[in-house]
C-alpha cells in the first residue's frame, strides 16, 4: 500500500460488516463480486477459494479480495470460524488546484490475498469496533465506521512497510505494557521514559501508529475488559473497578461516547464481541 500515493484522499463506502461466529454448515458461495471483501479470522478454521484456488484459513489470518475477483468461503464443521470484516467500495476524491475535485474508483489495494498481519490483537479490536459502529445504523455510526476502517487500512499499511515500521517497536513496547497492566495507573511520562523519548514526541508517534492518544487507547482496553466482566455477571461498579476505572460513572460516560450506548444497553443488545 506504500505506492498508494493518494491514500490521504481515500473514501471508503461500507456495504456490509459482520462479526460472525459461524455455524458448522456456514459457507459463502463462490462467485465474482463487484466490491472489495476483507475477512479477519479471530478463531476457528476454514477455507477460502480465490479465483478457483483453495487455501486454508486459521486464527490471525486476513483474506482480501479486490473488486471483481472471484471468491468463496467455507468453515470447518469441527472448528467453526469466528470471522470479522465485510464488503466495501473505495474511491479517491482529490481536490484540484483550480477548484472542484478529481474522483476515481479504486479497483484494488496493495495487499496480499492471504496474509498474517502483525499485531492481530489490535486488528481484532478495530474490526470488533467497526462491527459495533456498523450495527448502530446511524449517521454517527457511519462516520465512526469509516474512521475505524481507515484505521484498519493504516494498520495493514504499517504492517507491510519496513520504512513506516521504523518506530513501531517503540509503540509496540508501550502497547504490550498497557495491555498487560491496564488495571494500573499508567502515565504518558512513564511510557515515554521507558522508550527514551520526550512525552510530546512519544505521544505523536503513538497517535501516528494507532490513531489514538495513549489515554484513549488505555480507555479502549479498559472498556472492553469491563464489558467482558459485566457479561460474566459482575455489576457495573465491580466490573469497572476490575478493569482499572476508579469511577463507574466515568466508565459509563466514555463507553457511551465510544460505543454509542451505555454499558448496560450495549450488553442487552448482545453486542459484546
Amino acid at each position: 500500500m506504500d505506492d498508494f500515493l493518494d491514500y490521504q484522499y481515500l473514501v471508503p463506502t461500507l456495504h456490509h460488516i459482520v462479526d460472525r461466529r459461524t455455524h458448522p454448515s456456514w459457507y459463502v458461495e463462490r462467485g465474482q463480486r463487484r466490491f472489495h471483501n476483507m475477512l479477519f479470522i479471530a478463531a476457528g478454521r476454514g477455507s477460502v477459494w480465490i479465483d478457483g484456488v483453495k487455501q486454508e484459513l486459521g486464527p490471525g489470518m486476513l483474506a482480501y479480495h479486490r473488486e471483481g475477483q472471484e471468491f468463496g468461503y467455507e468453515t470447518s464443521p469441527a472448528d467453526p470460524l469466528h470471522c470479522l470484516g465485510g464488503n466495501f467500495s473505495l474511491a479517491v476524491v482529490k481536490p484540484c488546484s483550480g477548484g472542484g475535485c478529481e474522483a476515481y474508483n479504486v479497483a484494488g489495494l496493495e495487499l496480499d490475498a492471504i496474509s498474517r498481519p502483525a499485531n492481530p490483537e489490535r486488528l481484532l479490536r478495530l474490526f470488533a469496533d467497526l462491527a459495533a459502529a456498523w450495527s448502530r445504523r446511524t449517521t454517527d455510526g457511519t462516520l465512526a465506521g469509516r474512521s475505524l476502517f481507515l484505521q484498519i487500512l493504516e494498520e495493514l499499511r504499517y504492517s507491510g512497510s519496513p520504512e513506516l515500521s521504523k518506530h513501531r517497536h517503540t509503540v509496540d513496547q508501550a502497547l504490550r505494557r498497557m495491555e498487560a497492566c491496564y488495571r494500573e495507573k499508567i502515565s504518558l511520562h512513564e511510557l515515554a521514559a521507558q522508550s527514551g523519548l520526550t512525552p510530546s514526541y512519544f505521544g505523536q508517534l503513538f497517535r501516528q501508529h494507532t490513531g489514538m492518544t495513549p489515554v484513549e487507547y488505555l480507555n479502549h482496553i479498559r472498556i472492553e475488559e469491563a464489558l467482558k466482566k459485566m457479561a460474566e455477571g459482575h455489576s457495573l461498579s465491580h466490573a469497572s473497578s476490575l478493569a482499572g476505572f476508579n469511577d463507574p460513572f466515568y466508565f459509563s460516560r466514555i463507553c457511551k461516547r465510544k460505543k454509542g450506548l451505555s454499558p448496560t444497553e450495549y450488553l442487552r443488545r448482545g453486542m459484546l464481541f
